[in-house]
């Protein structure tokens, strides 16, 4: 499960739970049918688009990107 709120992004699976803030995000990037929040070089929340079970996979790429944003613009004005 992979939610994303204007504080970051929640993952969580059957063995871990992870949180990341949205400064920390490096790049999200979609490619074929599934979409990479990079939260380092070799780390990613990987969402597959056929796991999206509430919207779709564009308009949560385009929610994330906002909050994204958002969240680097608030690191760098101190926020």
């Amino acid at each position: 499960m992979v939610q994303i709120s204007e504080e970051g992004i929640f993952e969580k699976t059957d063995v871990n739970e992870r949180k990341d803030k949205w400064f920390g995000v490096q790049r999200i990037a979609v490619e074929n049918d599934y979409a990479f929040i990079y939260v380092g070089a070799n780390q990613a929340h990987i969402i597959p688009r056929k796991r999206i079970i509430e919207g779709n996979l564009d308009e949560f790429i385009e929610t994330a990107k906002s909050y994204w944003q958002k969240g680097k613009s608030n690191k760098t004005a101190g926020v």
